[in-house]
């Protein structure tokens, strides 16, 4: 059994993806049924899609002046699976002297940190891994279920 880094253990615990919510479905066992599992991947799988097509919106605008960046807030949707939240930053990028037409101004610069930008990357590519490797599981398990009643 392969053990998880501590950057997957970090995006499950903050996204909550291994706990299951008041809306969870049971079986007569008292376990969690295998589908909600699937769904809640499934949607967690389109949150950190969501959150890869921000950054890289963010950072292909790090250049244009005045731009401000977004930011995707990953929330518990009502059917125990996640959704993602997009919310403009409006803090100010800063602003730089430059010669233009009517003479030298002041233009504020896009707010985006490049910095912050590729650790939003990095994070929706871990969190990205470890809903796919739920999948997997999900479909090992479910594989050998059915291989069992034949």
């Amino acid at each position: 059994m392969r053990l998880l880094s501590v950057a997957n253990i970090v995006i499950l615990q903050h996204f909550k993806f291994i706990c299951p919510t008041p809306t969870t479905t049971w079986n007569a066992r008292g376990e969690v049924q295998m589908i909600d599992s699937i769904n809640t991947a499934l949607s967690a799988l389109g949150a950190f899609q969501k959150k890869l097509t921000v950054a890289s919106n963010n950072i292909a605008n790090a250049m244009t002046p005045g731009f401000k960046k977004s930011r995707v807030e990953m929330v518990e949707s009502i059917n125990s699976g996640v959704e993602p939240v997009i919310e403009p930053i409006a803090v100010p990028g800063p602003s730089i002297l430059e010669d233009t037409p009517q003479g030298p101004a002041l233009v504020e610069q896009s707010n985006v940190d490049l910095g912050e930008e590729m650790l939003n990357l990095i994070l929706a590519q871990r969190g990205f891994q470890a809903n796919v490797r739920v999948l997997q599981a999900q479909d090992e398990a479910l594989g050998t279920l059915l291989d069992r009643r034949d």
